[in-house]
């Protein structure tokens, strides 16, 4: 996706964190301001073994995450000012083009709710719906043989928000034994809002407890909350916690210190590699608690270049 200039000013903030690749290596830095169409100015308060060749005319790639999309595009320094041995101004070019990725998926919700379903000649055959997003789900139907594409309505009642009706669907995948995925075909804003407000309420399943140290506060799962997210609830707290993150035979733990991200260790890593492999569990258990840190410190990056370190990888990941 290649937008016109104007764009990019759209789908800018200042404050907003950015990753710098350059041949050598990459910095943090926070967009200052810019002046469209000439540049943008960029604040490099980091210490880095590469903030060294930050240097004039040097060519560089820009990448930062807003809403749940990665924004990417190469552009060149145009100039630097030192201002103290600590802060780094940088004016780089304002691009030409700006690529972008949605990195958002619509969340899933395992479930086994009864449903019915009708093909175009009005056949209807009972089913189970076994998972379900905004985007689609996957239903377990006996008694037939469909195919990719054929196109389907479904009829359901999901648990505590009422009816969900006539909803047109298409399958996309078949998983075996029975099984198909189907995607949504432009829901209606009623039924949009069924879904939604059932997702909502199946997130209601994360138990909030009496908030005292060395008792539980609350306990998830990533299923219906990703670990980000629920880190980023915490950090608002200002307060200490110890995460227990438990995936089968997995184990990992996250401190917390003062809503920070103190330290964190996983059966065989530490650290931000540590976060990094946490970052990636979907169906773990997380146990939240209040409690002192009593744990040496290795996991110095903010909160927020982690979230969006780890979305990078994933997208550079996908490029490879």
């Amino acid at each position: 996706m290649l937008p016109d200039k104007r764009d990019l000013y759209f789908n800018m903030d200042v404050g907003q964190k950015a990753r710098i690749r350059l041949t050598q290596g990459r910095v943090w830095g926070t967009i200052l301001g810019w002046k469209s169409p000439q540049l943008i100015f960029v604040d490099i308060t980091e210490e880095n073994e590469w903030k060294n060749y930050l240097k004039r005319g040097a060519r560089c790639e820009i990448k930062y995450l807003k809403e749940g999309v990665i924004h990417r595009f190469e552009t060149e320094i145009l100039d630097v000012w030192d201002s103290s041995s600590a802060i780094k101004l940088l004016a780089i070019r304002f691009p030409q083009a700006l690529r972008t990725k949605n990195l958002r998926k619509f969340p899933r919700m395992r479930v086994q709710i009864s449903a019915e379903v009708m093909d175009s000649d009005n056949q209807t055959w009972h089913c189970m719906i076994q998972d379900i997003s905004l985007g689609g789900c996957r239903v377990e139907i006996h008694g037939t043989t469909l195919s990719l594409e054929d196109e389907l309505t479904l009829f359901s009642f999901l648990p505590h928000q009422g009816p969900l009706v006539d909803v047109k669907c298409k399958i996309k995948n078949y998983y075996g034994a029975g099984c198909y995925g189907l995607e949504f075909q432009n829901l209606n804003p009623v039924q949009r809002k069924a879904l939604d407000d059932f997702h909502r309420t199946c997130a209601t399943l994360i138990r909030h407890k009496e908030d005292r140290e060395g008792d539980e506060v609350l306990s998830a799962n990533l299923e219906h909350i990703s670990l980000p997210e629920l880190l980023q609830t915490l950090n608002r707290s200002g307060k200490d916690y110890q995460i227990d993150i438990v995936n089968g035979t997995e184990f990992g733990r996250i401190y917390l210190k003062n809503g920070d991200i103190f330290a964190a260790e996983t059966s065989h890593l530490i650290g931000e590699e540590a976060i990094f492999e946490l970052f990636s569990l979907t169906q773990a258990s997380c146990h939240v608690q209040r409690a002192g840190v009593a744990f040496k410190r290795n996991v110095h990056a903010r909160l927020d270049q982690l979230i969006l370190e780890f979305a990078f990888r994933l997208d550079e990941e996908a490029i490879a």
